[in-house]
């Protein structure tokens, strides 16, 4: 048994973004930290648990809605700091080999809430194993609506440029929580377009005044001409168990919810990482196979840093990115440049 977490948060693409995108981009999201706490990962200032590591809490029944919802009802006071789940909506239950996952969306005013869902994992012995927790608290929720969908997609395209065909179009109506003090229902526009200024482009529109409130392109791109440079990182190599030539479960052999121990530390390995990036102030974990991209909750960025000395412990939550890039990184090389397989993302 490995000893490094799952990267539940973290996908791979290609490269960075052309920098020609990123002038049409407001992003002015707010990350708030969080804190690990037992088995939760909390939010600092609202005490929410925004992930729940092996809650050990057994749900009654065959249904895994009922299951997952069972389980929220027990646990709102840490989840949602409601009395009830009234507003959240049953999305989608994806059954896997090892049980279940049952996904829920916040909804307000008939609305989905944007980006707030609780995902609920359960086993086959009906045990809830792990829990993302995207709840919004919403502040004071201002209803107007006095645009239209037509409107914001045209106020969309404006704003990226785009004046040639589409690959990809929709408005869907949300709420938007621009603060813990006010949430507005909102336009949420996704555009692909064919011919000119491509990405993956979705634009928040305010639809009481048809204000733009977010745009960002969510396509990455690989830059052959980007600056590269190699970095150091620590990490297991192959893992701490082999090293060691122990077992899982000997002292200060065991999860531990990340924490460090002086053995598992001793098994930490410096490592090479080649061809990260550097925009000439900020080194990141991006490079020609690999890129590291946090695109869920408890959303811990992007891993970038002044230096290209990315050394961590496990208990850091840059560690896991630092292991993920360096063994993908390794493995995409050896398929593609030793073996001769044009195999990329």
């Amino acid at each position: 048994m490995l000893l490094l977490a799952f990267l539940f948060p973290v996908f791979l693409f290609s490269q960075s973004k052309p920098e020609i995108n990123h002038s049409k981009e407001i992003i002015t999201d707010q990350v708030t930290p969080s804190e690990v706490m037992g088995n939760q990962r909390v939010e600092v200032g609202t005490g929410i648990a925004r992930a729940v590591y092996n809650p050990k809490f057994t749900v009654n029944g065959d249904d895994p809605e009922k299951m997952a919802q069972e389980y929220l009802k027990a646990n709102l006071s840490i989840l949602t700091q409601k009395t009830d789940i009234n507003d959240l909506e049953h999305q989608r239950t994806i059954e896997t080999p090892g049980g279940y996952k049952v996904h829920f969306t916040q909804k307000a005013f008939g609305y989905p809430v944007y980006n707030a869902t609780i995902n609920v994992s359960i086993n086959r012995k009906n045990e809830v194993v792990f829990v993302s927790n995207g709840y919004k608290p919403l502040g004071n929720l201002q209803t107007s609506i006095n645009t239209t969908a037509e409107l914001a997609l045209h106020t969309s395209k404006n704003h990226i440029g785009i004046a040639g065909k589409l690959n990809f179009e929709k408005v869907e109506t949300v709420v938007y929580n621009l603060d813990r003090s006010k949430s507005v229902v909102a336009y949420k526009v996704n555009l692909v377009p064919a011919e000119d200024h491509f990405g993956d482009w979705e634009l928040i529109i305010d639809a009481s005044d048809g204000t733009i409130l977010r745009a960002e392109d969510k396509a990455c791109y690989y830059h052959p001409d980007g600056d590269e440079v190699n970095g150091s990182g620590l990490v297991f190599d192959p893992d701490p168990i082999s090293d060691a030539k122990t077992f899982y479960g000997e002292p200060q052999f065991v999860d531990n919810n990340d924490a460090d121990s002086d053995s598992l530390t001793a098994q930490l390995k410096r490592v090479l990482l080649r061809d990260i990036s550097f925009d000439g102030s900020m080194y990141k974990l991006a490079g020609p196979y690999v890129v590291i991209v946090d695109v869920e909750l408890p959303y811990t960025g992007t891993y970038e840093q002044e230096s290209s000395d990315f050394h961590y412990t496990r208990s850091h939550e840059v560690f896991e990115a630092v292991n993920a890039y360096y063994h993908l990184d390794k493995s995409m090389r050896y398929i593609n440049d030793s073996l001769g397989f044009n195999v990329m993302p």
